[in-house]
């Protein structure tokens, strides 16, 4: 796959090449061309070409608003690109986090199946997530957790992938006002999402409803019942504690050596399990297409 910066690469080095054509042509062109005047223009192919003073004008202004425009927006796209992070690298997408109380239930209470669904031998998943249980695990690990607790329970839609109808332990999780989102969502005067406590108890699928109808102006409205698959991300940073709400106890736990190390093990022990439902998903559309 080109990268970021490849594809900045042969961008620039195309404009420069129009830029070059460009300045060639003018090079030729009569400093007094009358207007609605034709330049005809041998080209090295032997071919000829022929150009107006008004197309000059026009493919001229055009790149210019490109170097202007495009070219810088370009060059930052380019700038943004990242290494990817390794789970060991505790940063990213694997940095250790402290969820709420609705994700620590959901955890426990949304089955999780074992951890090889081709064995019924196999241990049971939730009883490696000691730590997890607790509140505290790798950011990437609880995203694992979403999507196997969708495989195991069959909540996909058969018919499209990227829905899925919770069971009755998750809609009663992401409904509760028991346990409520930790934080909420607001949109600044640019347009920009943020966060904020959830003063007013809200559960995590009414803050999911506000951001479709208000925040986002959706025309279909959000439905309990049928949840986009990918919208995990969204209730993860409603439950994930800002660093700036966490006591220095706990900014010094997650800092620790042991903790890390049964993290790592922990989101290890979830990535198998996945990969373990990828292979048995696989075995099962093999052998029903025979």
């Amino acid at each position: 796959m080109t990268s970021k910066m490849q594809e900045f690469d042969d961008y620039s080095h195309d404009l420069a090449n129009r830029v070059e054509a460009l300045l060639k042509i003018y090079e030729v062109v009569p400093k007094n061309m009358p207007s609605g005047s034709i330049l005809q223009l041998q080209l090295e192919d032997g071919n000829q070409l022929e150009v107006s003073k008004k197309q000059l004008k026009a493919k001229r202004n055009e790149l210019i608003d490109e170097i202007h425009r495009t070219l810088p927006k370009k060059f930052r796209k380019a700038r943004k690109r990242k290494r990817q992070a390794e789970p060991g690298s505790f940063s990213g997408a694997y940095t250790p986090v402290v969820v709420s109380t609705v994700l620590r239930e959901f955890v426990k209470n949304v089955d999780l199946g074992r951890i090889d669904p081709r064995d019924p031998k196999s241990p049971r998943l939730v009883d490696h997530l000691t730590c997890i249980q607790q509140g505290y695990g790798l950011r990437n690990s609880f995203q694992l957790i979403w999507f196997i607790s969708i495989y195991h329970n069959k909540m996909q839609n058969v018919n499209d992938k990227t829905t899925l109808k919770p069971d009755r332990e998750m809609s009663k999780i992401f409904s509760s006002h028991e346990h409520p989102s930790r934080y909420i969502n607001g949109i600044d005067s640019e347009g920009k999402f943020y966060t904020e406590k959830n003063t007013e108890g809200l559960s995590t699928f009414e803050v999911l409803e506000y951001r479709n109808r208000v925040l986002e102006k959706k025309e279909k409205a959000f439905d309990p019942e049928c949840l986009k698959i990918y919208c995990f991300p969204i209730i993860l940073s409603l439950n994930i504690y800002k660093p700036g709400d966490l006591t220095e106890d706990v900014k010094d736990i997650l800092k620790s050596d042991s903790l890390r190390k049964q993290l790592l093990s922990e989101y290890e022990m979830l990535k198998k399990t996945k990969d373990n439902w990828k292979e048995y998903m696989n075995d099962m559309k093999e052998t029903e297409s025979k």
